[in-house]
């Protein structure tokens, strides 16, 4: 997509493909370090809230951690190089410092043991996971970029309930890529993924 197209683009479809990038990035970064994915995959609704289903509960270790915490940035870093890429606002600071993302990256750099993220050096711990996720994120841009596109091609349906019983947007639209289809586009870039319901 060129800048001419993105000026002429509509702001609410600017809006969901931002989304569709978000939670694209979540995924293919989540399976790119070799987490499993959920089968719900990733979904977008009508208002442009999304979500990505990949296995968030860590193993006891470290690299556990780091590796999702790592694929919860994703989603924030795919979003603001599409914003600077295609000339529209970039995320807001403070929304992104407040989601529901970083609550959950928090959350679990608070559970890095202390050979590994010492108290007083949490900061510079996010920082550099904050960088390592860019770094994947742009390594695996074309994926991305696929993912997000294939859920941008999806008709709207029924917003579903997750596996868990959860209800994930009020609304009563969105568009899904399950997870069996976000293994299939990430196999045509070289990266195998597998599911799992109960993670």
């Amino acid at each position: 997509m060129n800048q001419a197209k993105t000026d002429k683009m509509p702001e609410q479809n600017l809006r969901f493909a931002c989304t569709a990038h978000h939670e694209a990035a979540h995924i293919a970064v989540a399976a790119a370090q070799g987490l499993k994915l959920r089968p719900e995959g990733f979904a977008m609704d009508i208002l442009g809230e999304g979500l990505a289903c990949y296995c968030k509960k860590p193993e006891d270790s470290d690299l556990s951690r780091e590796r999702i915490i790592i694929a919860t940035f994703a989603g924030y870093k795919a979003q603001t190089r599409f914003c600077t890429q295609r000339g529209c606002l970039n995320p807001d600071a403070e929304r992104e410092i407040f989601s529901c993302d970083w609550r959950e990256a928090r959350d679990l750099l608070s559970g890095l043991s202390s050979g590994y993220a010492p108290l007083d050096n949490i900061p510079a711990i996010q920082a550099a996971l904050e960088a390592r996720s860019g770094q994947i994120v742009e390594e695996n841009w074309p994926v991305i970029e696929a993912l997000a596109a294939e859920l941008m091609s999806k008709e709207w349906g029924p917003v579903k309930d997750l596996g868990s019983g959860g209800i994930w947007s009020t609304q009563v639209i969105a568009r899904y890529v399950d997870g069996v289809e976000s293994i299939r586009v990430l196999k045509r870039f070289g990266i195998s993924a597998m599911l799992a319901a109960d993670c």
